[in-house]
């Protein structure tokens, strides 16, 4: 799982992403595979649910969706001065 972590980060530049999880079993052992690809806008959220409900898309172990927040602003105290930094926030 560790490494899926990885592979998200390196596309996070791709955002919004929608991440698909889905798990093997390869004789007892568990591994994971990811299928990512760019976000759907919220009208299409019906149409691939349908399709998983209908059978003409395996349905995912689970699904994420990364995007970087709107309200990103990180700021430090330093003496009594606020001052922005270059962290983004994800979620």
């Amino acid at each position: 799982m560790r490494d899926s972590v990885a592979k998200i980060v390196k596309n996070l530049r791709d955002v919004p992403l929608l991440v698909h999880i889905y798990s093997k079993k390869n004789s007892g052992a568990g591994t994971t595979l990811l299928k990512m690809g760019r976000a759907v806008s919220e009208g299409d959220w019906p149409l691939i649910k349908g399709a998983w409900e209908q059978g003409e898309a395996t349905a995912p172990e689970g699904i994420i969706l990364v995007e970087e927040l709107k309200d990103n602003k990180a700021s430090k105290k330093d003496e009594g001065e606020e001052r922005e930094t270059s962290t983004k926030a994800w979620g």
